[in-house]
């Protein structure tokens, strides 16, 4: 019964991180159109993320709350994970001011290397690196490699 619960939440973290995915495609598209047609790269990565942290607010508000305190520890993380988001994000909207959506994205998406990566050095203790992960992780990183060298012919 503890596998088949594991496999449904397994599932459920697929399904939700495949409309993720396409959320921020999604949200490549608008924003290349932006960055070429109404505002520069950071001033539109500064309103992409404002109006994220203001529906977030609202959505989570009820919740916050309910957390107990954390210890400092913790909410230094939390800064720190928030700090590396906004970071990507401006970069990103940076990167489709001077290219096409169709080059950004493939390379913004080498998320999952560098979770690959850092889940290694980091996460160690919470999470198993197995050959299945490391190979699927490769495949998309040669599918990444293919669009790219598609697009740039």
């Amino acid at each position: 019964m503890i596998d088949n619960l594991k496999t449904n939440t397994a599932l459920l973290g697929v399904v939700v991180a495949f409309f993720a995915a396409a959320s921020y495609g999604g949200s490549q598209v608008v924003g290349r159109k932006v960055v070429t047609e109404l505002a520069p790269p950071l001033v539109a990565a500064l309103f992409a993320l404002f109006f994220g942290a203001l529906i977030l607010g609202i959505i989570a508000a009820p919740k916050v709350a309910k957390i107990p305190r954390s210890p400092r520890k913790s909410i230094l993380f939390i800064c720190l994970s928030g700090v590396f988001a906004s970071g990507g994000i401006a970069l990103l909207y940076s990167a489709l001011g001077v290219a096409p959506v169709v080059v950004v994205s493939p390379v913004a998406s080498l998320t999952p290397l560098f979770a690959l990566l850092f889940t290694r050095l980091f996460l160690e203790k919470l999470e198993r690196v197995t050959r299945q992960i490391v190979l699927g992780t490769l495949l998309v990183l040669a599918g990444i490699i293919i669009i790219s060298i598609a697009t740039n012919a």
